[in-house]
């Protein structure tokens, strides 16, 4: 660690951070457990942010959101020639995410009615009656990705459905949202300019997709979250613009199948990278729902959110001024052993699991509930139709600075 001067006041700077590093990309928390006992607070070049990985600072930040704002704290840093082809088509800012009282509340009101825990529920049938198909489907004779031909189609499929995608779209907008995905960052890992207009083209015929989604959804209604939206729309009791409410639906479907996807890829692997986890599992001695939320804990598909300071500030001890970003890293923050004894031990009966996985407040994550429920089941289908199930090879990771997801998990 070094420090240099901001401000007039001297900070921790570490240079050494860089989450696209592959040693740091493979195994994140030995990193951060080690930087932690340095100091829990650290500004870090290579994303231009304050990183804050201890629990107690992370959840006091949640709870502090008039010091810590959302608003235009998630913004694309692109190339000026890829700003220039999404302006005014792709919306720059995250919706309900990137957003501040009043207008995130009266945004996730629209919404929330297709979250909530009643309504997810009731999907639980259909989700195991396509889990189910999903794993009877998968080769028996060959080795195979179980992300690419069981997670991302359950999870896909689902938040689809409930959006709003015909069945014969749900592919081509998972590979033009995975296109677009990679964009975040794609300056700081030196993607070619090329391929940064590719993804842009992507984003824009994703975004042109959905609009005309809407615009059918607006005379053709259906039972569909885009449908609940213009309903909502019409009315006026919540005033919505035509940018904003495009902006709903990208996000919602890449989020909603992404972050679950990674999560039942990362818990299968750790249970299969250790054979016993996996039988005991399987023999139904170790509880599902509490190994989700170890899961979320342990290995989470997140590794946390940026916010922006509003005003001078000190957090962990460190004085951070009015208008820098700080990167609450909620994968850190689960391995603070302070909160979690043995934290870096993966314990499916681990008590009081009061994770920051699924953020806290006002921004708590919209799908807990469906990611939840599909990961539950998820697990479950594969248990049961695929026991004998085993790891081929040791997988690697996406180099990403939000998401924590395998690149393929092949098994056998």
């Amino acid at each position: 660690m070094t420090t240099d001067t901001q401000h007039g006041t001297r900070f921790p700077l570490e240079p050494d951070y860089d989450p696209f590093a592959p040693a740091i990309r493979e195994d994140p928390y030995t990193w951060l457990a080690n930087r932690r006992d340095r100091g829990p607070v650290f500004f870090s070049p290579a994303v231009g942010m304050w990183v804050i990985t201890r629990y107690a600072d992370v959840d006091a930040v949640l709870r502090d959101p008039d010091t810590f704002s959302s608003e235009n704290a998630i913004v694309g840093r692109y190339h000026p020639e890829v700003t220039a082809r999404l302006a005014g088509k792709v919306p720059m800012t995250a919706t309900l995410i990137g957003m501040d009282r009043p207008d995130h509340t009266r945004l996730r009101r629209i919404v929330n009615a297709a979250f909530t825990r009643a309504r997810v529920a009731r999907m639980e049938e259909d989700v195991t009656r396509l889990a189910r198909r999903l794993a009877e489907d998968l080769p028996r004779d060959e080795p195979f990705d179980v992300l690419a031909r069981f997670s991302y189609p359950l999870t896909l499929t689902v938040i689809a459905g409930l959006v709003g995608i015909p069945q014969q779209d749900i592919q081509r907008c998972h590979d033009l949202s995975e296109q677009w995905n990679e964009l975040l960052g794609a300056d700081e890992r030196g993607m070619p300019l090329d391929d940064q207009l590719r993804c842009a083209d992507a984003a824009l015929e994703y975004h042109a997709h959905i609009s005309e989604l809407i615009a059918q959804r607006e005379h053709e209604p259906a039972d569909d979250l885009i449908t609940a939206v213009w309903d909502v729309r019409r009315t006026g009791d919540v005033p919505l613009s035509d940018m904003e409410m495009l902006s709903l639906f990208p996000g919602l479907i890449s989020a909603g199948h992404e972050t679950t996807a990674n999560l039942i890829g990362n818990t299968l692997w750790h249970l299969l990278r250790r054979p016993e986890r996996w039988r005991a599992f399987v023999d139904g001695t170790t509880d599902v729902g509490n190994l989700v939320e170890e899961m979320l804990r342990f290995d989470t598909s997140i590794y946390g959110m940026p916010r922006r300071v509003t005003r001078d500030t000190v957090v962990g001890g460190v004085a951070i001024p009015a208008g820098d970003l700080v990167f609450l890293h909620f994968a850190a923050a689960g391995h603070d052993p302070d909160r979690f004894p043995d934290a870096a031990e993966l314990r499916p009966t681990r008590e009081d699991l009061q994770h920051l996985s699924f953020g806290r407040g006002a921004h708590f994550c919209l799908g807990a509930a469906l990611a939840r429920l599909e990961t539950r089941i998820a697990l479950e289908q594969l248990a049961a139709i695929r026991p004998g199930l085993r790891l081929v090879s040791e997988p690697e990771h996406v180099p990403h600075f939000v998401f924590r997801a395998l690149r393929e998990l092949v098994v056998e």
